[in-house]
């Protein structure tokens, strides 16, 4: 997204006209400005234009259009934008620009989570909304994994139980060793008493 320093070097008009990433509006209420802040900011970030049309330049008036802002603004989470205003545009009027950043996480307007579609704003759906939360993991993946977790509980289970046979054999073995010398203690005896070589 270009800056807002090119944007304003040159005719500005002509900057906004060329770029992809402006979004020209003649005027705003709070609710449609917060949703065009938020769709901006999940779909990697715009400058909203305001005062600009297609038919032609309105203008804005910087007070009442700061209290517009600063409501719209007030109605979002997870965004990060500014207001700028730009005087003297063709010697007359005043546009209103709000440059809106790439959100890290998603942005939403009182719980409701919108995105750009041909520069309008539109809710974005609940498997984009998972996909984007790095939860929008998919039936097969879901699957594969729990296949390979039965499987290594499987491989667990199998060394559960050669641990539990091996334990076993380590409580035997002293019986194994006193029982191997008691049997060689006694036949030393008995060749002694008997004489057996």
């Amino acid at each position: 997204m270009e800056t807002l320093e090119h944007l304003k070097s040159g005719d500005i008009l002509i900057n906004i006209d060329q770029s992809n990433n402006c979004i020209s509006l003649r005027d705003v209420d709070v609710g449609s400005l917060a949703e065009y802040i938020v769709a901006s900011s999940n779909s990697g970030g715009r400058h909203l234009i305001i005062g600009n049309g297609r038919t032609g330049i309105v203008g804005v008036e910087p007070e009442s259009f700061s209290s517009i802002f600063t409501q719209a603004k007030s109605l979002c989470t997870g965004v990060d934008v500014s207001l700028e205003f730009i005087p003297s545009i063709r010697m007359v009027y005043t546009l209103g620009i709000i440059t809106v950043k790439p959100s890290i996480k998603l942005a939403s307007v009182q719980g409701a989570v919108y995105e750009l579609e041909h520069n309008t704003p539109r809710l974005m759906s609940e498997s984009q909304i998972l996909t984007k939360i790095g939860l929008g993991i998919d039936s097969e993946l879901i699957n594969s994994l729990a296949g390979d977790i039965a499987f290594q509980s499987r491989i667990i289970e199998n060394l559960q139980t050669d641990i539990k046979r091996a334990s076993s054999y380590k409580g035997q073995w002293k019986s194994w060793v006193i029982g191997a010398l008691f049997g060689f203690f006694i036949s030393e005896l008995l060749k002694l008493v008997f004489g057996l070589s």
